[in-house]
């Protein structure tokens, strides 16, 4: 059978999860090319995706900034919006000395942080996260690229013990909540599917980017801190610059569904 001829045999068998799941053309194009030409691969591939499996789970990778990664329910799914903010941490890096070291707050799978030690070889990177599996994970993707920095498994910066403080630092923690997602075909479910620590804050939508604020500040760190805010409303980002008092804090917006939060000293 062709793939369309599958897809039409699914959509007729199974109406209420077709109409109720969604799938958008892109994934059922890689979908086709992960089979390779084999129909039954293809049905397989396509039963996980109807399920709800995102395709990155089912695929077992995702391509952002041009390279692949390995992607498995250890880790977040890097959303490609977040392309934005490693351009925001490379033109941050560009003023910083050779060395300087730049810390990525929930590195999970390791995307954005490899994307930068690649882009940015003269600065010293450090991942952490709070789940030793997603970290596993990044250096299967470390191993992948050939690229070598240190990982931490770290609550927030609560593992960073005497370290050199970083210049900047940066994440895309758990934010926002049901109501603030990126699109159709990404909305709670997409969400649920990933590792409940990395899916939403453990309080409010802002919570975990608070926590990490408050953290740098407490420590009387000098560090430059870059957030992704996604689609959280202006009042949400408005708040959490506020939890820096003394700062500059500076929202950019470089698409209609990326937000970065952008804090320096003075």
């Amino acid at each position: 059978m062709t793939p369309q001829a599958i897809i039409s045999e699914i959509a007729r068998d199974f109406p209420d999860a077709w109409a109720g799941q969604g799938i958008p053309e892109a994934d059922l194009a890689a979908l086709r090319a992960a089979a390779g030409g084999d129909p039954a691969r293809f049905r397989t591939l396509l039963k996980r995706r109807l399920a709800g499996d995102p395709v990155a789970y089912v695929l077992g990778q995702i391509h952002f900034r041009g390279r692949r990664f390995r992607m498995d329910r250890r880790a977040h799914i890097t959303d490609p919006e977040t392309s934005h903010l490693v351009e925001a941490v490379l033109a941050a890096a560009r003023d910083l000395p050779d060395g300087a070291v730049v810390a990525e707050v929930g590195v999970g799978a390791g995307a954005l942080a490899i994307s930068v030690a690649l882009e940015a070889p003269r600065v010293t990177l450090v991942g952490l996260d709070v789940d030793s599996d997603a970290l596993a994970l990044c250096r299967a993707n470390q191993a992948l690229h050939g690229v070598g920095f240190d990982l931490l498994e770290s609550d927030m910066l609560h593992g960073w013990g005497d370290r050199q403080p970083p210049a900047l630092v940066f994440g895309d923690l758990p934010w926002g909540d049901e109501t603030t997602v990126y699109d159709e075909f990404r909305d709670v479910r997409h969400y649920l599917h990933m590792p409940p620590a990395a899916a939403f804050p453990l309080g409010d939508r802002t919570s975990a980017q608070r926590e990490l604020i408050q953290q740098v500040m407490r420590l009387g760190w000098p560090s430059r801190v870059i957030l992704n805010c996604g689609t959280l409303p202006e009042a949400d980002i408005q708040s959490l610059a506020a939890a820096a008092p003394g700062r500059r804090a500076v929202i950019h917006r470089p698409a209609a569904t990326a937000a970065l939060l952008d804090i320096t000293v003075g």
